[in-house]
């Protein structure tokens, strides 16, 4: 098993941990995942719809109003998911 010398708990924290009961582990996991989730948010650059229509663009077989049509419902999809 790899050492992960960017994430390391001390001995205290250690003790803490195994003498939790199940509750407080179900609280302490959770914890965790939601930092390293908004850690993963944060690391994720948002789209740029200039650079996705060039793209699409120079794909064969794709033109204006089908680039147009596909830009229109990933608008669409972004400001539902944001609401």
């Amino acid at each position: 098993m790899a050492i992960q010398k960017d994430v390391v708990i001390n001995r205290k924290e250690y003790q803490n941990i195994k003498k939790m009961d199940h509750n407080q582990m179900n609280l302490y996991i959770q914890s965790i995942y939601k930092s390293g989730y908004t850690d993963g948010v944060k690391s994720v650059p948002g789209i740029d719809i200039a650079e996705v229509r060039k793209t699409l663009l120079s794909v064969k077989g794709l033109g204006e109003k089908r680039v147009e049509a596909i830009l229109e419902a990933l608008e669409k999809e972004m400001k539902s998911e944001k609401n």
